[in-house]
């Protein structure tokens, strides 16, 4: 791992109470074929410096599932629906077991097998009473240069969901200010977004990287703006890429389960272990975590100065490079 480097970021714009030490993390992409490498930099957290080498070498199975989005696109919906589909629509378990359970994260995973005890992990998770074994179905926001080198020879499926930058820049805002406790200005939040400096790096990379995979057997790239449009065509688009078959009664039973009003009241999701304030928090902070669940909200809480910036971002990072999922608006 001596190709990464790892550089402080010092930005006054970067105000958050919890977690206020962010990294950028330097490191070579090859392209698919290896004919050439790319400069990428990832924004992260400097607890993740215990863990990106464990990162590079996991050991990847074949028939785990990977969920891989950047954040605030839809992750803990399509972790619902995707665990859900391929355990024969147990919603009943869905309710009772933390979906950091049932879906754990990659770092949870790594934390658990190399005994690193993560104090900033507060979410119950795999532990003795609710042991979950392989395989997994995997939550990551990492992007895909600095996942497992094994990802690409083992090929296990991967689940990809994208969302429309400006609206992700809105609803990452907003988690921010909830998580992190962001206390700096919305304006100065989008311009860290629009310049990769905000978790997990830029969104635009972040999503074209997965895109360009998109034919591959293996990967099933979805969008959050289908997922809102046809919920229906999207289940059985999932069921058929996990080999599983879906009947009329459990699709109509899974829309209800998926839906953002139940979404924000199953708070299992939330389970918090070790924090009783941060516990008493979520019981009604949940909500506010799905907020509206929208596509296109971002019309009524971002200024037309900040959208044309965000559709140059969009010009010059998708469309220009022939990824048409999204053009600028204006």
């Amino acid at each position: 791992m001596s190709s990464l480097k790892w550089e402080k970021i010092e930005d006054p714009r970067i105000n958050c109470r919890i977690d206020a030490h962010w990294n950028n993390l330097h490191y070579k992409q090859s392209l698919k074929g290896g004919e050439k490498e790319e400069n990428r930099c990832c924004v992260l957290s400097a607890r993740y410096k215990a863990y990106m080498d464990l990162v590079k070498n996991y050991e990847v199975r074949e028939d785990d599932i990977w969920i891989c989005t950047y954040p605030k696109s839809g992750t803990t919906w399509t972790q619902e629906m995707v665990w859900a589909i391929n355990n024969g629509c147990d919603l009943e378990t869905a309710k009772k077991l933390p979906l950091s359970s049932r879906s754990p994260t990659l770092r949870k995973i790594i934390s658990i097998q190399a005994g690193i005890d993560d104090p900033a992990d507060v979410f119950v998770s795999m532990d003795p009473l609710n042991q979950v074994k392989p395989p997994y179905h995997i939550k990551n926001h990492l992007p895909a240069g600095l996942l497992p080198d094994k990802l690409w020879t083992v090929k296990p499926k991967i689940i990809y969901v994208a969302r429309h930058p400006k609206d992700a820049a809105i609803s990452f805002y907003h988690y921010y200010r909830m998580v992190y406790q962001y206390e700096g200005t919305k304006d100065d939040f989008l311009s860290l977004f629009l310049e990769g400096l905000t978790e997990f790096g830029q969104q635009t990379t972040h999503l074209y990287d997965f895109w360009r995979m998109r034919n591959e057997p293996n990967i099933l790239f979805l969008t959050y703006e289908d997922m809102k449009k046809d919920l229906t065509a999207v289940l059985k688009q999932v069921a058929n890429f996990l080999d599983k078959e879906l009947s009329e009664k459990q699709i109509e039973e899974l829309k209800k389960h998926l839906h953002i009003d139940s979404m924000r009241e199953n708070t299992v999701v939330f389970n918090v272990k070790n924090n009783a304030e941060l516990a008493e928090k979520l019981k009604t902070a949940h909500k506010d975590f799905f907020r509206r669940g929208e596509a296109g909200s971002h019309k009524d809480e971002m200024s037309e100065e900040m959208s044309k910036k965000f559709d140059a971002l969009i010009k010059r990072e998708l469309t220009d490079k022939g990824c048409n999922l999204y053009k600028p608006e204006q």
